[in-house]
């Protein structure tokens, strides 16, 4: 073998065999992530009302763990394959710092409705179909996300109300 081709077999051997471990580990990761969410949702299920609202509360943040894990997971696993090839991954890191940085403070609003919206339904504060009063706004819970609420009032009118803008909420179908 000439001097080349055997310093790239190496190099292929190596710098691959470390890449392919790192997508392997990465899919691990990722199905036992999915594993682990789904089985979440299967704990909650049941057959009763208060298990079907807490089933669907179970599914939203099971969803949003997912997510959350897999863009962890992949931008961990770019990192490591690009320090594996050689590249300088610390300017990345820093500039992707101030770009998170810079989206946190150009996107408050929204970090803070979905914030909100998370704990909305973590703590159970209503759900889809309950009557609630949120500010001057009352209406049925049509649809919600952890970003807004979407209300049907009296009068049939749509009010979507931002999740952090939530301040008080009455919840008129609770028990007493």
């Amino acid at each position: 073998m000439t001097p080349s081709l055997s310093s790239w077999a190496e190099l292929a051997l190596t710098h691959g065999l470390r890449l392919l471990g790192i997508l392997l580990l990465a899919l691990l990761l990722n199905r036992l992530l999915k594993a682990f969410t789904q089985r979440l949702v299967q704990l909650a299920a049941s057959e009763s009302r208060v298990a079907l609202m807490r089933e669907q509360q179970t599914r939203t943040l099971a969803g949003l763990l997912y997510s959350a894990g897999t863009a962890l997971i992949v931008t961990v696993a770019v990192l490591t394959a690009l320090a594996e090839l050689g590249f300088n991954v610390a300017p990345i890191a820093a500039a992707a710092g101030l770009a998170s940085l810079a989206f946190g403070f150009g996107a408050q609003h929204l970090v803070r409705d979905v914030i909100n919206g998370f704990l909305i339904v973590f703590e159970d504060q209503y759900i889809v179909g309950d009557t609630v009063r949120i500010g001057e706004q009352t209406g049925r819970v049509e649809h919600m996300t952890l970003r807004r609420t979407v209300l049907r009032d009296a009068q049939g009118a749509l009010v979507t109300i931002p999740n952090g803008e939530i301040r008080q909420v009455a919840n008129l179908n609770r028990d007493w």
